[in-house]
Protein backbone atom coordinates (compact mmCIF):
# COMPACT_ATOMS: atom_id res chain seq x y z
CA UNK A 1 0.00 0.00 0.00
CA UNK A 2 2.50 2.10 1.24
CA UNK A 3 4.72 2.02 -2.28
CA UNK A 4 1.14 2.77 -4.63
CA UNK A 5 0.87 6.02 -2.58
CA UNK A 6 4.24 6.94 -3.44
CA UNK A 7 3.90 5.85 -6.88
CA UNK A 8 0.82 7.85 -7.38
CA UNK A 9 2.13 11.17 -4.98
CA UNK A 10 4.98 11.22 -7.61
CA UNK A 11 3.02 10.85 -10.53
CA UNK A 12 1.00 13.63 -9.77
CA UNK A 13 3.91 16.07 -9.05
CA UNK A 14 5.23 15.07 -12.31
CA UNK A 15 1.58 15.94 -13.70
CA UNK A 16 1.86 19.09 -11.97
CA UNK A 17 5.70 19.80 -13.13
CA UNK A 18 4.64 19.50 -16.71
CA UNK A 19 1.54 21.82 -16.57
CA UNK A 20 3.97 24.66 -14.76
CA UNK A 21 6.33 24.27 -17.91
CA UNK A 22 3.29 24.22 -21.24
CA UNK A 23 2.19 27.42 -19.07
CA UNK A 24 5.66 29.28 -19.08
CA UNK A 25 5.63 29.18 -22.92
CA UNK A 26 2.37 29.89 -23.91
CA UNK A 27 2.95 33.08 -26.18
CA UNK A 28 0.04 36.19 -26.29
CA UNK A 29 -1.37 38.55 -29.43
CA UNK A 30 0.75 41.92 -29.82
CA UNK A 31 1.38 44.92 -31.80
CA UNK A 32 3.18 47.78 -32.09
CA UNK A 33 1.68 51.38 -34.41
CA UNK A 34 4.41 53.12 -36.51
CA UNK A 35 5.90 56.19 -35.21
CA UNK A 36 4.42 59.64 -36.28
CA UNK A 37 6.60 62.51 -35.48
CA UNK A 38 5.46 66.10 -35.91
CA UNK A 39 7.67 68.77 -35.87
CA UNK A 40 6.58 72.19 -34.66
CA UNK A 41 8.76 75.43 -35.62
CA UNK A 42 8.19 79.23 -35.75
CA UNK A 43 9.96 82.35 -36.96
CA UNK A 44 7.60 84.86 -34.86
CA UNK A 45 9.99 86.24 -31.94
CA UNK A 46 9.20 88.93 -29.85
CA UNK A 47 11.89 92.07 -30.44
CA UNK A 48 11.69 95.62 -28.50
CA UNK A 49 13.68 98.60 -27.88
CA UNK A 50 14.09 101.19 -25.57
CA UNK A 51 15.06 104.98 -26.74
CA UNK A 52 15.40 107.86 -25.67
CA UNK A 53 15.29 110.56 -28.00
CA UNK A 54 16.21 113.77 -25.98
CA UNK A 55 18.97 112.43 -24.32
CA UNK A 56 22.60 112.69 -25.92
CA UNK A 57 25.83 111.64 -25.13
CA UNK A 58 26.78 115.37 -23.74
CA UNK A 59 23.42 115.53 -21.91
CA UNK A 60 24.90 114.58 -18.44
CA UNK A 61 27.95 116.34 -18.06
CA UNK A 62 28.29 119.20 -16.74
CA UNK A 63 25.75 119.97 -15.25
CA UNK A 64 24.80 123.27 -12.57
CA UNK A 65 22.69 122.74 -9.30
CA UNK A 66 18.55 123.27 -11.02
CA UNK A 67 19.60 121.84 -14.15
CA UNK A 68 16.96 120.18 -16.08
CA UNK A 69 17.59 117.57 -17.74
CA UNK A 70 15.73 115.80 -21.02
CA UNK A 71 15.78 112.06 -20.64
CA UNK A 72 12.65 110.49 -21.95
CA UNK A 73 13.09 106.48 -22.45
CA UNK A 74 10.32 105.00 -24.76
CA UNK A 75 9.71 101.57 -25.49
CA UNK A 76 9.16 100.10 -29.08
CA UNK A 77 7.63 97.13 -30.05
CA UNK A 78 9.13 95.91 -33.09
CA UNK A 79 7.60 92.24 -33.02
CA UNK A 80 4.44 90.76 -35.37
CA UNK A 81 2.51 90.28 -32.02
CA UNK A 82 0.92 92.99 -29.24
CA UNK A 83 3.22 92.63 -25.98
CA UNK A 84 3.02 93.25 -22.46
CA UNK A 85 6.10 96.32 -21.62
CA UNK A 86 7.69 97.16 -18.10
CA UNK A 87 10.65 99.09 -17.36
CA UNK A 88 12.61 98.97 -14.30
CA UNK A 89 14.28 102.52 -12.82
CA UNK A 90 17.39 102.05 -10.70
CA UNK A 91 18.87 105.22 -9.00
CA UNK A 92 22.78 105.12 -8.13
CA UNK A 93 25.35 106.83 -7.04
CA UNK A 94 28.64 107.03 -8.43
CA UNK A 95 29.64 103.72 -6.48
CA UNK A 96 26.89 101.89 -7.85
CA UNK A 97 25.38 101.45 -4.71
CA UNK A 98 21.46 101.58 -5.28
CA UNK A 99 19.00 103.54 -3.10
CA UNK A 100 15.13 104.61 -3.20
CA UNK A 101 13.90 107.78 -4.83
CA UNK A 102 13.29 109.40 -1.76
CA UNK A 103 17.45 108.80 -0.96
CA UNK A 104 18.21 109.63 -4.56
CA UNK A 105 16.51 113.30 -3.98
CA UNK A 106 19.88 114.64 -3.27
CA UNK A 107 21.25 114.47 -6.08
CA UNK A 108 18.46 114.78 -8.45
CA UNK A 109 14.78 113.55 -8.83
CA UNK A 110 12.30 112.59 -11.66
CA UNK A 111 8.48 114.45 -10.84
CA UNK A 112 6.91 114.19 -14.34
CA UNK A 113 6.28 110.27 -14.43
CA UNK A 114 3.47 109.28 -17.28
CA UNK A 115 0.91 108.29 -14.32
CA UNK A 116 -1.66 107.67 -16.86
CA UNK A 117 -0.31 105.16 -19.15
CA UNK A 118 2.23 103.67 -16.73
CA UNK A 119 1.62 102.48 -13.97
CA UNK A 120 4.47 101.69 -10.79
CA UNK A 121 3.78 97.82 -9.65
CA UNK A 122 6.24 97.34 -7.11
CA UNK A 123 9.22 99.06 -5.71
CA UNK A 124 11.99 96.41 -4.51
CA UNK A 125 14.08 96.30 -1.57
CA UNK A 126 17.30 97.74 -2.93
CA UNK A 127 15.06 100.59 -3.87
CA UNK A 128 14.56 100.25 -7.40
CA UNK A 129 11.10 100.91 -8.89
CA UNK A 130 9.38 98.45 -11.62
CA UNK A 131 6.53 100.61 -13.69
CA UNK A 132 4.26 98.50 -16.49
CA UNK A 133 2.62 99.96 -19.12
CA UNK A 134 -1.00 99.53 -18.59
CA UNK A 135 -2.43 98.23 -21.98
CA UNK A 136 -1.01 96.06 -24.89
CA UNK A 137 1.24 97.29 -27.41
CA UNK A 138 0.72 96.55 -31.33
CA UNK A 139 3.61 97.35 -33.09
CA UNK A 140 4.45 100.83 -31.98
CA UNK A 141 5.39 102.56 -29.45
CA UNK A 142 4.71 103.58 -25.75
CA UNK A 143 4.54 106.92 -24.22
CA UNK A 144 7.59 107.70 -22.83
CA UNK A 145 7.60 107.07 -18.73
CA UNK A 146 9.14 110.36 -18.03
CA UNK A 147 10.68 113.22 -19.45
CA UNK A 148 13.27 115.16 -17.25
CA UNK A 149 15.53 114.71 -14.75
CA UNK A 150 15.94 117.44 -12.38
CA UNK A 151 19.30 118.27 -10.65
CA UNK A 152 18.79 119.07 -6.69
CA UNK A 153 18.88 122.87 -6.98
CA UNK A 154 19.75 122.67 -3.22
CA UNK A 155 23.38 121.41 -3.75
CA UNK A 156 25.94 123.92 -2.77
CA UNK A 157 29.64 124.20 -2.76
CA UNK A 158 31.49 124.87 0.45
CA UNK A 159 35.67 125.57 0.46
CA UNK A 160 37.88 126.26 2.96
CA UNK A 161 42.04 127.12 2.86
CA UNK A 162 44.67 126.36 5.34
CA UNK A 163 48.03 128.03 5.58
CA UNK A 164 50.97 127.08 7.90
CA UNK A 165 53.32 130.83 8.59
CA UNK A 166 56.78 129.54 10.00
CA UNK A 167 59.16 132.21 11.93
CA UNK A 168 62.64 131.84 12.50
CA UNK A 169 64.04 133.74 15.88
CA UNK A 170 67.41 134.62 17.11
CA UNK A 171 67.52 132.89 21.09
CA UNK A 172 69.88 133.83 23.86
CA UNK A 173 71.94 131.06 25.38
CA UNK A 174 68.91 130.39 27.61
CA UNK A 175 66.46 130.00 24.40
CA UNK A 176 65.19 132.99 25.00
CA UNK A 177 63.93 135.20 21.36
CA UNK A 178 65.80 138.01 20.88
CA UNK A 179 64.58 139.05 17.13
CA UNK A 180 62.98 137.34 14.14
CA UNK A 181 65.42 136.23 11.50
CA UNK A 182 62.64 135.32 8.72
CA UNK A 183 59.28 134.71 8.19
CA UNK A 184 57.91 132.11 5.77
CA UNK A 185 54.17 131.26 4.73
CA UNK A 186 53.11 128.23 3.09
CA UNK A 187 49.19 128.52 1.59
CA UNK A 188 47.93 125.35 0.60
CA UNK A 189 45.27 124.39 -1.80
CA UNK A 190 41.34 125.17 -0.38
CA UNK A 191 39.51 122.30 -0.01
CA UNK A 192 36.06 121.50 -1.79
CA UNK A 193 33.05 119.52 -0.68
CA UNK A 194 29.14 120.12 -2.15
CA UNK A 195 26.54 119.43 0.14
CA UNK A 196 23.06 118.63 -0.39
CA UNK A 197 20.10 121.22 1.33
CA UNK A 198 20.28 119.33 4.86
CA UNK A 199 24.16 119.79 5.33
CA UNK A 200 24.80 116.44 4.17
CA UNK A 201 28.43 116.15 1.81
CA UNK A 202 27.12 114.65 -1.06
CA UNK A 203 30.82 114.33 -2.86
CA UNK A 204 34.28 115.94 -2.98
CA UNK A 205 36.42 118.00 -5.06
CA UNK A 206 33.51 118.35 -7.63
CA UNK A 207 29.99 118.27 -8.09
CA UNK A 208 28.61 114.31 -7.58
CA UNK A 209 28.35 111.73 -10.20
CA UNK A 210 25.09 109.67 -10.03
CA UNK A 211 22.84 107.24 -12.44
CA UNK A 212 19.65 106.73 -13.08
CA UNK A 213 19.02 103.15 -15.03
CA UNK A 214 16.68 102.35 -17.31
CA UNK A 215 15.52 98.74 -18.51
CA UNK A 216 12.64 97.85 -20.84
CA UNK A 217 11.14 94.35 -20.89
CA UNK A 218 8.29 92.73 -22.60
CA UNK A 219 6.50 89.36 -22.57
CA UNK A 220 3.77 88.46 -25.33
CA UNK A 221 0.27 89.83 -24.51
CA UNK A 222 -1.47 86.19 -26.30
CA UNK A 223 -0.64 84.60 -23.24
CA UNK A 224 -2.47 86.77 -20.89
CA UNK A 225 -6.33 88.08 -20.58
CA UNK A 226 -5.40 91.52 -19.73
CA UNK A 227 -2.54 93.44 -17.69
CA UNK A 228 -3.59 92.26 -14.60
CA UNK A 229 -2.44 88.65 -15.56
CA UNK A 230 0.81 89.91 -17.13
CA UNK A 231 1.61 92.04 -14.51
CA UNK A 232 3.60 89.27 -11.73
CA UNK A 233 5.30 87.44 -15.01
CA UNK A 234 6.92 90.78 -16.50
CA UNK A 235 7.67 91.56 -12.42
CA UNK A 236 9.29 88.18 -12.46
CA UNK A 237 10.99 89.14 -15.61
CA UNK A 238 12.23 92.66 -14.58
CA UNK A 239 13.91 91.23 -11.52
CA UNK A 240 16.38 88.61 -13.26
CA UNK A 241 17.81 90.63 -15.82
CA UNK A 242 19.82 93.84 -16.07
CA UNK A 243 20.95 96.10 -18.59
CA UNK A 244 23.07 99.44 -19.22
CA UNK A 245 22.77 102.93 -17.59
CA UNK A 246 23.03 106.46 -18.19
CA UNK A 247 25.78 108.73 -16.29
CA UNK A 248 25.45 112.42 -14.58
Amino acid sequence: MTTCKKITLTAAAMVLSAGLAVGGTLAYLNAVTETKTNTFTSSRNITTTLTETEWTSDSGKNYLPGDVIKKNPVMNNESDQPVYMAVKVDYLDDKGNLMSAEEFKKYASITDYDNDNWKMATVNSDGSEVWIYMTAVEAESTEALFNNVTVNAGITEEWSSAAKTTTIYKCDADGNKLSIIDTTKEQYDPTVVYKDADGNIVSAGTLPTFNIKVTGFAVQASTFADYNEAQPELIKLVNSKTSAHAQF
